[in-house]
């Protein structure tokens, strides 16, 4: 394989990426805004709306293909320059994959050592059960996405009663049967993608806050409505770890300083009963929504290529456009799947139109676009006027490279 391709193949690649990576970064500036000041008035009380709010959050990768910023006026003088700069500077698309890989790879060392930790933890209770116990002084936590696993510390179980380990679990639990794990996931992937907008690392304990809250109340009525004693025991766990000299750093105790863990304590105390059934109608409504949204991104986005069948007439080389437009060419110009036909009257009319004398000249048409102003690919065949006086027709063999043809499906 030509090594020059290659690095043309990626490049244009790096360019696609950003272009549309960088246009969900800049959305991402003015949507934050909105949604925290959603969170603390219209979805105040309800924690269930509040997830839904973010959940939104994770479509902004999807957007960068909408139709919209190509089509609208005012997102075409907000967003086009972008796309523009990506093309000319590409080593600045580089830079910004760099970003997102250095980024995520953080976050997967992290997921890896927490993985190795628990792996190596006994099982409590019967052998092959998700509860296992670790030996580190620590809050417990839920973590794994395909093979979850609760952890309770054994620092923490030794100063607790048997009622308050199966709260602490069903706490847990909880997290995983609302997906919250996956949920952890996707926002960490999110940031690792628009790492550009530093308001997404800091929103990241405004996102566990909300899931947290969601996780209480939903515990808190399993286990009989008894706020009081829930509160008490996240209150002892919180003093354990004091004791211990261990920060309170996930899940049960969850993240955040005094403020964010008193505000915690005074939803818990303000806990209301909430009818099941409403609440999964709910939920379902709010899935049914997030599909209907991307389902609408999809519809309105351009598809992974658009097959172009734009005649440009070249004399030389490509540098040299003397002819770009397609609806003056039709007059003169025809292909079908193995031959390309022109029309001498015709075509001697446009040169006479456009002003041009040449005899010889090359003639381009066909290929992709990835995004409007974005693609390649196509044939060419070299048109030779001299001693010949009628109309032309020109054998071509129209054949993809094999990068062409990852291009158009990724």
């Amino acid at each position: 394989m030509n090594i020059e391709l290659l690095r043309q193949f990626l490049d244009f690649y790096a360019v696609y990426l950003v272009t549309q990576l960088g246009r969900s970064v800049l959305c991402s500036f003015f949507l934050l805004p909105l949604l925290l000041a959603l969170r603390i008035t219209v979805f105040k009380s309800s924690p269930f709306l509040k997830g839904f709010l973010w959940m939104t959050l994770f479509l902004l990768p999807f957007i960068g293909k909408m139709k919209l910023f190509y089509e609208n006026p005012f997102m075409v003088k907000a967003f086009l320059w972008w796309g523009n700069l990506c093309i000319r500077q590409v080593w600045l698309c580089w830079a910004y994959l760099l970003g997102a890989a250095v980024s995520f790879s953080g976050l997967f060392r992290q997921y890896r050592a927490i993985k190795k930790l628990v792996g190596k933890m006994e099982p409590y209770g019967e052998p092959g059960s998700r509860v296992v116990v670790g030996r580190l002084m620590a809050a417990p936590f839920s973590t794994g996405l395909l093979h979850p696993r609760i952890v309770l510390p054994e620092g923490v179980l030794s100063h607790c009663t048997s009622r308050e380990v199966r709260l602490m679990a069903l706490h847990e639990r909880n997290h995983i049967r609302l997906g919250h794990l996956w949920q952890y996931f996707l926002w960490d992937l999110l940031r690792s993608l628009l790492w550009m907008n530093p308001l997404l690392a800091k929103c990241t304990k405004y996102f566990r806050e909300d899931l947290e809250e969601a996780c209480d109340k939903v515990t808190i009525q399993q286990s009989g409505g008894d706020f009081c004693e829930y509160g008490k025991l996240l209150l002892k766990v919180v003093q354990l770890l004091q004791e211990g000299q261990m920060a309170a750093t996930v899940a049960f105790v969850g993240q955040g300083g005094y403020g964010q863990f008193k505000r915690r304590i005074q939803k818990i105390a303000g806990f209301q009963p909430y009818q099941r059934g409403r609440a999964i109608c709910l939920c379902c409504a709010c899935s049914v929504a997030l599909a209907g949204m991307f389902l609408a991104i999809t519809y309105h986005s351009y598809p992974k290529y658009m097959e172009v069948d734009t005649y440009i007439m070249v004399s030389g080389s490509a540098d040299e456009i003397l002819i770009s437009d397609s609806k003056a060419l039709e007059q003169a110009v025809s292909r079908d799947g193995q031959n390309i036909y022109i029309k001498r009257k015709e075509m001697d009319a446009l040169f006479q139109d456009f002003g041009i004398g040449k005899q010889e000249f090359f003639l381009g048409f066909g290929g992709y676009m990835k995004l409007p102003g974005m693609g390649g690919g196509g044939c060419s065949v070299y048109v030779d006027y001299a001693g010949s006086q009628g109309d032309l027709t020109i054998p071509y063999s129209e054949q993809e490279s094999i990068l062409v043809k990852i291009l158009k499906i990724i």
